[in-house]
């Protein structure tokens, strides 16, 4: 029978995008990671990537429903979860049913050490959240400065109080994705981010990733914890009428990161057949 845990790390190396990313985590991370948030007390998924299109910066519909797949899974096996993000992708949470903690912070910002207290949390999990970059910015995949929130702030203050800190992004330039960067990736070495973590998740699509590790939980709890095709079709229908483009087309449409919805309805089967042990 396959490890079902070998077949969703083989998810994370699907990368149609050609990045480099995908993949990289030494092998067994993702059972690790899994294994941790099903004993998580209190979690903070920091997430949204706004990025600019012709008709101005729009929230992209990578990262969002992964995150809420995430926080739902987490409440599911009896945690306590909440997003936090920033104001231009604050609609596209509450269209998925969230009450997101909204913030604007800038670099230093002490507010991430009090919300890290005030909340008494145990883990702090970035799924596609810009990251700052050695010069201190952040900037797009293709190099374009970014207007975005230091909401990487919490992760570095996570590492200071000793919490927990685990991060997914598919590119090189999103928060706690510090420890997967090296050569052969399509990212410009000036947009990688230098923020760490204390595990990361690289895939072809953020959502991707946090499915995967979603069905991984739900395999080791013995629950069902993965939204099917239609429901994470639905996550993603609501997010595009509050106002999420792809972020690589820049444009309203059911794609995710330039990749047909097939490709995200399909890994959603493997990960279920993985997760529920189907041959």
């Amino acid at each position: 029978m396959t490890d079902p845990f070998a077949a969703l790390e083989a998810l994370l190396r699907r990368d149609p995008g050609d990045r480099g990313l995908a993949g990289r985590a030494p092998a067994g991370t993702l059972e690790r990671a899994a294994r941790s948030l099903l004993s998580a007390r209190a979690t903070c998924v920091v997430s949204g990537f706004a990025v600019p299109t012709a008709s101005g910066l729009r929230p992209e519909s990578d990262g969002p429903p992964g995150a809420v797949a995430l926080a739902r899974a987490l409440r599911g096996v009896g945690g306590s979860a909440f997003v936090l993000c920033d104001p231009p992708s604050a609609p596209l949470f509450v269209a998925l049913g969230e009450e997101p903690e909204v913030a604007d912070w800038e670099p230093g910002d002490p507010a991430a050490a009090r919300l890290l207290g005030g909340r008494a949390l145990s883990h702090v999990v970035a799924v596609e959240r810009p990251g700052r970059t050695a010069a201190g910015d952040y900037r797009s995949m293709r190099g374009a400065k970014l207007e975005a929130a230091a909401l990487d702030e919490l992760l570095l203050a996570a590492e200071a109080a000793g919490v927990e800190r685990g991060a997914i992004g598919d590119g090189g330039n999103e928060a706690g994705l510090a420890g997967l960067l090296g050569e052969g990736l399509s990212l410009d070495p000036r947009c990688a981010t230098v923020v760490g973590a204390d595990w990361a998740l690289g895939a072809g699509v953020s959502n991707w990733a946090a499915y995967a590790l979603v069905a991984a939980m739900g395999r080791l709890a013995g629950a069902d914890l993965l939204p099917c095709e239609e429901e994470a079709r639905a996550d993603h229908e609501a997010i595009l009428a509050a106002g999420a483009v792809d972020g690589v087309l820049g444009e309203p449409v059911l794609s995710v990161d330039g990749q047909p919805w097939e490709e995200t309805a399909g890994l959603l089967a493997a990960a279920r057949a993985a997760m529920i042990g189907a041959p």
